[in-house]
């Protein structure tokens, strides 16, 4: 599913819809920043005008790039309820690459206290259980810390649960530590849960996981490949000034109306616009093909 910026939603909502996502993702704690009680009166859906399942962010993105968000994890899940969410995702502590051994697992143990508080309090504000909780699970590399995360977290009773903190390594396309991450969760977690994979975003990661049992991801790596001029492929990722023919290898909308020099001629904004939008259509189209390939029973066969 894609992630969206929330500020920016009204255009890009409406172009998830024309290419067929049908689910997104974005951000509790921006929008909590950005628009306060307005969204609580108006509801999540009616102010990105999207009828169909959306999922929240807590603000843990925000936690490990800044260090800090100015909310509590029962603030930010009470908003998420009240908002109207669909899927909310507690407020945890996301692992941060090359921290000390022992503070990861302080941090694991501080999610999983919180993981544990967030299921009662959902229960008081919630009654109806309208709004599935995600639990995720941390720990990062250091993979013996994420199996007991797995485990612990497990036997909590979360509707979803998700694999954290994966962005440096899908980065740098380091899938094979990624791989092994989702082959330790998946060990230790109860099976027939969903389990969401934070950040996957290319064609590349995408049917590995999805072979390795990941149900749900996100990524708003579309938009920021774009400002970046960077296109995604099925196969690679490229610059737009890399590219040495005349039309970028796609049948997307924009492939087909656009040369290269055309879109390469154009202001940075209107740029970055068009090629996001070449980025989620590459999305859709291997999203597509993985599901044929689930109902053929040949994803994963040479």
């Amino acid at each position: 599913m894609p992630s969206d910026k929330s500020r920016e939603a009204g255009g890009v909502i409406k172009r998830y819809r024309e290419i067929g996502f049908n689910q997104v993702i974005t951000n509790a704690y921006l929008l909590k920043r950005h628009y306060g009680d307005l969204v609580r009166e108006v509801g999540v859906h009616k102010l990105l005008n999207w009828d169909k399942p959306i999922m929240t962010d807590s603000g843990a993105y925000q936690l490990l790039m800044y260090g800090k968000v100015e909310v509590s994890p029962d603030e930010i899940l009470r908003y998420e309820i009240d908002i109207g969410t669909d899927i909310g995702v507690i407020l945890d502590i996301p692992t941060q690459w090359g921290r000390p051994r022992e503070a990861v697992f302080l941090e694991v143990e501080e999610t999983l206290r919180r993981a544990r508080a967030a299921l009662v309090k959902a229960k008081m504000w919630d009654p109806e259980h309208k709004m599935l909780i995600v639990g995720p699970v941390q720990g990062g590399d250091r993979l013996d810390i994420l199996s007991y995360s797995a485990v612990k977290m497990g036997e909590l009773n979360f509707d979803i649960y998700a694999i954290g903190s994966p962005t440096t390594l899908l980065e740098e396309y380091d899938f094979s530590t990624i791989m092994r991450m989702i082959a330790v969760v998946k060990e230790k977690l109860p099976p027939g849960k969903p389990v969401h994979l934070f950040g996957a975003g290319h064609p590349l990661i995408l049917p590995f996981a999805v072979a390795m049992g990941i149900d749900l991801f996100d990524s708003a790596s579309y938009v920021l490949y774009a400002r970046d001029d960077r296109i995604i492929l099925r196969d690679r990722t490229v610059r737009l000034s890399e590219v040495r023919v005349d039309r970028i290898p796609c049948n997307c909308p924009v492939c087909r109306r656009y040369s290269v020099k055309e879109l390469m001629s154009m202001n940075k904004a209107e740029r970055e616009r068009l090629l996001a939008i070449h980025n989620l259509y590459v999305l859709w189209e291997e999203i597509q093909e993985i599901k044929a390939r689930i109902r053929e029973g040949t994803l994963g066969v040479p």
